[in-house]
C-alpha cells in the first residue's frame, strides 16, 4: 500500500570488494554485485545530482568524472560474457572447467580491455586462468570447480535415498527420471540418451538465482530514495578502533 512505501526502509548490507590470493566462483560474484552497486552509486551522485543542478537553474557545466564501470559489467554478465558462457557450459557435454576457461580466453583476450593474462603468482598466490579489471583493481581467478559450483547439484547420497522410498509414492515417481551425476557419467561413457535433469530448458544455475536477485533489488533502489554509507576498518595502528 501507499501507506506501506511511505515508510519502508531497507538496508542493504553487503561483503566488500575481495582480492585474494586465490579467488574463485565466490570472489567473481561478491566482486560483480560490488561493481554493479558501485555503478549505481556514481550514477546517483555523479550524473543525477548534476541534472538536478540544471534543473535547478544553477549554473553548472557538466563534468564527466570518468567513472561508468560499464565495460567490466558487460564483460561479465552480456552475452557470451563470463556468466553466460559458465551457464552455457554448465550444459555442454563433457565440459570441464578447463574448457570453460579456454573458451573464456579464445572470446576475450586481446579483445576486451578489462580480461587480461594474469600476472604469474606471487607469494602465496595460486595460479589463476585469468584475470579482470574491476573498478577497486585487477584481481586474478582460477576457475577450478566452478561449474561444479554454478550446477549446486542435489548430493547423490540424497537422490539415492528419495528414489528408493518403499512408503511414499508421490517421492519415487518425482524422483523416479532424476539422474544422479554417477548415472549422468555412465550415461555419457555408453552413448546413451534418456531423460537426464540438467538440461538448458530446465536447469537453473545458482549464477542465473543470484543475478535475478541483483536486478531486483537494484530495482527496488530505483524505485526508492537511497542513501549510501561506506564504511571502513581502519588500522588498529591508529587507534581508532580502541
Amino acid at each position: 500500500s501507499d501507506a506501506e512505501r511511505k515508510y519502508f526502509i531497507g538496508v542493504l548490507d553487503i561483503a566488500g570488494f575481495e582480492i585474494f590470493d586465490f579467488n574463485s566462483f565466490e570472489q567473481l560474484w561478491i566482486n560483480f554485485v560490488n561493481e554493479r552497486l558501485q555503478q549505481f552509486f556514481n550514477h546517483h551522485m555523479f550524473v543525477l545530482e548534476q541534472e538536478e543542478y540544471q534543473r535547478e537553474g544553477i549554473q553548472w557545466e557538466f563534468i564527466d568524472f570518468g567513472l561508468d564501470l560499464a565495460a567490466c559489467i558487460e564483460l561479465i554478465e552480456k552475452p557470451l560474457g563470463v556468466i553466460s558462457m559458465l551457464d552455457e557450459e554448465c550444459i555442454v557435454p563433457k565440459a570441464s572447467d578447463q574448457t570453460y576457461a579456454q573458451k573464456m580466453i579464445d572470446q576475450h583476450l586481446g579483445k576486451h580491455p578489462n580480461f587480461q593474462k594474469p600476472k604469474p603468482p606471487k607469494g602465496k598466490q595460486s595460479d589463476a586462468h585469468f584475470a579482470l579489471v574491476h573498478y577497486a583493481g585487477t584481481v586474478r581467478y582460477n576457475v577450478t570447480g566452478w561449474l561444479e559450483k554454478n550446477k549446486d547439484p542435489i548430493n547423490d547420497t540424497c537422490v539415492s535415498v528419495l528414489k528408493t522410498s518403499k512408503n511414499n509414492k508421490l517421492l519415487l515417481e518425482i524422483w523416479d527420471d532424476y539422474k544422479t551425476q554417477e548415472d549422468q557419467a555412465k550415461m555419457g561413457d555408453s552413448g546413451g540418451t534418456g531423460k537426464k535433469k540438467g538440461k538448458s530448458s530446465t536447469m537453473t544455475t545458482v549464477s542465473m538465482l543470484y543475478r535475478f536477485n541483483l536486478i531486483y533489488n537494484l530495482h527496488t533502489y530505483n524505485d526508492e530514495r537511497t542513501n549510501h554509507a561506506e564504511l571502513y576498518n581502519c588500522s588498529e595502528n591508529y587507534g581508532f578502533l580502541k
